[in-house]
């Protein structure tokens, strides 16, 4: 009797079963391939329970981002860690001079605003004091802000994280600055490039693109908004979200799309983009486009090991012999792109994001000693694990004044 024949057998035989012995057999047969498997390869075998595992929290709560107990416990402790020590760095700042405070450049406006986005309730305290202090860091105009004492070259995404934090946590609403970022938009394209009076598309920015949109919608969304500067503001989120949207590949960005010698794609970058997509979206469920970008994004994620304070850097040498020094910090962003896209995706896909963070939060937790030597890196991780956290006992509140942070340095 050959091996076909035994099949053929057993296949009779198997359909003659009741559909509950069927059941338990290929339960059965399941079982024991698990225990033998386990006893051979124990990691794997660890590996595959802990996904099956994410795939039925995946599946039992589409709404929360459903974290297992041990990555939410490793993640609220190093955000408790971030906060606490972010405070006390902050007050030490806000108890300097203004010119004490310029000459250590420690707390630039850049830093001062994701603090203010990452401890909005300490920050809204002292409200003042922030506010006055980020006058120091302004430049010569009055309007933009400085990232060094001695910086004059007017970088977007350190305005744009102004405007932000002043409105999102503040409640100051700075028209001029906002009429800055719509004057500096490319009008036939709708992009930003990272320095001000850029005008060739070789230098447009996707990163300083979304930071750009995210200022301005938080400004046109302000019921003090005077409806000129709202209907500016709302006519260039529209041109920004298309270019924004016509330079995806695949839910993956890169930061200089139209230059043939940079713009390698950037999963970080990707995260940041994703979360600015959201933010813009103001309906109660995002466009079919965003859903397409959500899940795109959570497929390219990876999971491999990163310093904390890992970063992606262009270096784009800009006419007039300037060099995009800025940093994209990865982790952070990531975990803001998960934040806001875990719940438009399939299961698989929410299983993949699920296991990414279990795999991933051992290596944030090194990030709990950044807010003594890179005060901006710990302001970014606290931003994305509030964002992360909230969305673990929260449904997503599409459109809303969440915060996320710049994401460079």
């Amino acid at each position: 009797m050959t091996i076909i024949d035994l099949l053929k057998l057993f296949t009779d035989d198997f359909k003659k079963l009741s559909f509950k012995a069927k059941l338990g057999f290929l339960f059965l047969v399941g079982f024991s391939y698990l225990a033998v498997a386990s006893i051979l390869y124990p990691d794997a075998a660890t590996s595959r329970f802990q996904l099956i595992g994410h795939y039925f929290r995946a599946f039992r709560d589409r709404e929360h981002l459903a974290l297992d107990r041990n990555t939410k416990e490793r993640l609220t402790q190093l955000r408790d860690t971030l906060a606490r020590e972010l405070n006390a760095q902050l007050d030490t700042q806000l108890a300097k001079e203004c010119n004490e405070a310029l000459k250590d450049g420690f707390f630039n406006s850049w830093t001062l605003s994701e603090a203010s986005l990452a401890l909005p309730a300490e920050a809204a305290k002292h409200t003042a004091a922030i506010l006055a202090r980020m006058d120091c860091w302004k430049n010569a105009d009055g309007v933009t802000w400085r990232e060094f004492p001695d910086d004059n070259s007017r970088k977007i995404p350190i305005t744009a994280c102004g405007i932000w934090a002043e409105r999102a946590v503040h409640s100051h609403l700075n028209v001029p600055a906002c009429e800055f970022l719509c004057n500096q938009q490319d009008l036939g394209d709708g992009w930003w490039g990272v320095y001000a009076g850029t005008k060739d598309s070789a230098y447009a920015s996707t990163y300083a693109t979304a930071m750009a949109l995210i200022a301005l919608k938080s400004a046109c969304t302000a019921s003090d908004c005077p409806p000129d500067l709202g209907q500016r503001c709302r006519n260039a989120i529209d041109r920004g979200r298309a270019w924004l949207s016509t330079y995806s590949e695949n839910g993956v960005w890169r930061d200089y799309p139209l230059n043939k010698l940079f713009g390698n794609l950037r999963p970080g970058l990707s995260g940041f983009v994703v979360f600015a997509l959201h933010f813009m979206d103001s309906g109660d469920s995002p466009s079919q486009e965003l859903v397409d970008f959500d899940k795109q994004f959570i497929s390219h994620l990876r999971i491999e090991e990163l310093p904390a304070g890992y970063a992606e850097l262009s270096g784009m040498m800009i006419p007039g012999g300037r060099i995009d020094h800025v940093r994209v910090f990865v982790r952070p962003a990531e975990l803001s792109g998960i934040a806001v896209a875990y719940h438009s995706c399939s299961l698989l896909d929410r299983a993949r994001a699920l296991r990414w963070l279990r795999m991933i939060a051992p290596q944030m937790e090194r990030a709990d000693a950044l807010a003594t030597t890179h005060p901006w890196i710990a302001a970014e991780y606290l931003i994305a694990l509030n964002q992360v956290l909230e969305r673990n006992s929260a449904s997503p509140n599409h459109g809303s004044e969440v915060t996320a942070g710049r994401f460079k340095n």
